[in-house]
């Protein structure tokens, strides 16, 4: 589950991609496995 806002929009490098909607301090959690939320896929 990603801890941070974010945002989808097209991106130059791959077309879409994943963005933060806000500033992210150095050593910040961004991302925490919720495995109600979160799917593992092998």
């Amino acid at each position: 589950m990603l801890l941070i806002r974010t945002y989808i929009a097209a991106s130059a490098i791959e077309g879409v991609g994943v963005f933060a909607a806000e500033p992210i301090s150095k050593g910040a959690s961004i991302w925490r496995l919720d495995p109600d939320f979160d799917r593992m896929i092998p």
